[in-house]
């Protein structure tokens, strides 16, 4: 069910309870859902205090949502709010991450401060993986903090936070270091929160497998198993395979994708006479590549072959002279 879903359904059940404490609350928001107004956000601010505690002897199961979604939206008000400042009073916006930041520090979340101080410092100097190890473990230190005294929409607003950190930090790591194919795809794989199993379900691309590429006992990934994987891990295909295209292994002259070279050429942005090269221009190249490559050159064969190829040669000059 969509969040959307859940919360017509929680607005309906709320005004159908004729002394439900959520009513007003529920009327604030759906109105300042539509034209957000400072004023409006704080007085909702103040109701959710001040019936919070009543909420928080409801069922366990029923509190958890409605946590979620009343605190889900009022930060979309908030957000919708800052919009409207970024406009009118040419206010720069402020990105989830310093909002989850702010809401740390007013509440105090010591724990939470000193891995968010922790990452802010790392993400200053070089990062290596140690330093992403090192976060890591701190954020998963946390973990009971977070469950024990944050709210459950507060628990997971800081999860999904760190983890974005974590995913800057990975590719910080790719741009700083030479590691190996394997060390990149564990550590984007962590910063998902993913088990071995779990990817494999995600990608159908088999645990044992993605283990082997993780501890170096396989050293190559072809393109369809980057893709799989670069979905799975949920990064920009086209980022993922220039990334690791420019990885260096422990042999310094080894590269850990070995490309076809038709899969650069298809892969990859180009000019030809100072334009970029357009897909008809990319496959007419393409086409010529391969009739080269797939030449035998055999006496029987070499005069058709040269043929073809000329033909070929035809079709791609004329693809760059339109």
């Amino acid at each position: 069910m969509s969040s959307k879903m859940k919360w017509d359904e929680l607005v309906d059940k709320i005004n159908n309870e004729e002394d439900s404490h959520l009513k007003d609350i529920v009327l604030l928001i759906e109105k300042e859902s539509e034209e957000p107004s400072q004023e409006g956000y704080d007085e909702i601010l103040a109701k959710f205090e001040e019936v919070e505690p009543i909420i928080k002897e409801l069922p366990a199961k029923m509190y958890v949502e409605i946590d979620r979604l009343i605190r889900g939206r009022m930060l979309r008000i908030y957000d919708k709010l800052l919009d409207k400042l970024e406009k009118t009073k040419n206010i720069r916006k402020k990105t989830k991450w310093e909002l989850f930041v702010d809401e740390a520090r007013k509440k105090d979340w010591k724990p939470v401060i000193e891995v968010i101080d922790l990452i802010e410092r790392m993400e200053e100097g070089t990062v290596t993986k140690e330093v992403f190890e090192e976060v890591e473990k701190k954020i998963n230190e946390i973990e009971p903090y977070l469950n024990k005294n944050l709210s459950p929409f507060e628990s997971d607003w800081a999860e999904r936070e760190f983890n974005k950190r974590k995913r800057i930090l990975v590719n910080k790591i790719g741009r700083s270091m030479n590691e190996s194919l394997g060390d990149y795809i564990k550590a984007l794989r962590k910063a998902k929160g993913y088990s071995l199993k779990e990817l494999e379900n995600i990608t159908q691309i088999s645990a044992s497998y993605i283990n082997r590429l993780e501890n170096g006992s396989r050293k190559t990934l072809t393109i369809p198993m980057a893709e799989k994987l670069a979905k799975g891990l949920d990064v920009p295909v086209q980022e993922f395979l220039t990334k690791l295209t420019g990885i260096k292994g422990k042999n310094e002259e080894d590269k850990d994708v070995v490309l076809e070279l038709t899969e650069l050429l298809v892969l990859n942005s180009y000019t030809i006479k100072g334009k970029k090269a357009t897909k008809e221009q990319k496959e007419a190249l393409i086409n010529l590549v391969n009739a080269i490559l797939s030449a035998t050159w055999d006496k029987e064969k070499i005069f058709n072959e040269q043929m073809e190829i000329m033909k070929l040669v035809d079709c791609f000059k004329k693809s760059i002279e339109e």
